[in-house]
């Protein structure tokens, strides 16, 4: 039951209930007016993910059966972080600062990816590091810049339905899933079969979207 609940029904669900978590977290500390010890608890289970799941196998680290990906322990972080951004003013010099931390946050990610594979033989697979939390918050800066190399009516207008193509795209995924099988190490068809979902799920969300009973779920 714990586990359906943190992860949802469908695999990819676990973003919105992570989401969920870390609001529940941030408004009920917030109302109070305890930032610093939302900032606090935010790095603790951070932290704590971390421990348990990527560096698992390190005298710091610890095994559990459960997924440190889910609940506000991989996402409370990101929420606070998006918290503080949002009180200041966008400004366009967030876009070199945003990329450096993009380059400097792929590079620790893999780097403490290697260092974790050589010293104790942790799979190279993770769903994140300390590196993770830079390049997730450099990409942030990048999109709150509104640099102009990044402004783009049609793309823009793809935003409102975000939420329901991140949704139903496991719904092709599935669907489309005889034909990854039957295609194996085919580089057209990797790159097709992503461009696919992901129009299908476009199309889906965008249909719902124009019906009043169903827009609600999508946009």
């Amino acid at each position: 039951p714990l586990f359906t609940l943190m992860r949802g029904t469908q695999v990819h669900l676990w973003f919105l209930v992570a989401l969920l978590c870390s609001l529940a977290i941030s408004a009920l500390l917030l109302r109070f007016k305890f930032k610093r010890l939302l900032v606090v608890i935010a790095l603790v289970l951070y932290g704590i993910g971390l421990a348990g799941k990527a560096y698992s196998d390190t005298p710091l680290g610890f095994h559990s059966d459960f997924n440190f990906r889910y609940g506000p322990f991989f996402s409370l972080a990101f929420f606070v972080t998006g918290y503080f951004l949002q009180r200041k003013q966008p400004q366009p010099r967030w876009f070199p600062i945003g990329c450096l931390l993009v380059f400097l946050g792929a590079l620790l990610h893999f780097a403490e990816l290697i260092f974790l594979y050589v010293g104790w033989g942790t799979a190279m697979v993770q769903d994140y590091v300390v590196g993770t939390y830079f390049f997730g918050v450099g990409a942030a800066l990048i999109a709150l810049s509104n640099t102009k190399w990044l402004r783009s009516s049609r793309v823009a207008s793809i935003g409102p339905l975000v939420l329901g193509i991140y949704a139903s795209h496991v719904i092709f995924v599935d669907l489309l899933k005889p034909a990854d099988l039957r295609y194996p190490d085919n580089a057209v068809w990797d790159v097709m079969y992503v461009v696919v979902v992901f129009l299908l799920s476009y199309a889906l969300a965008w249909l719902m979207s124009k019906h009043r009973f169903t827009k609600r779920f999508v946009a």
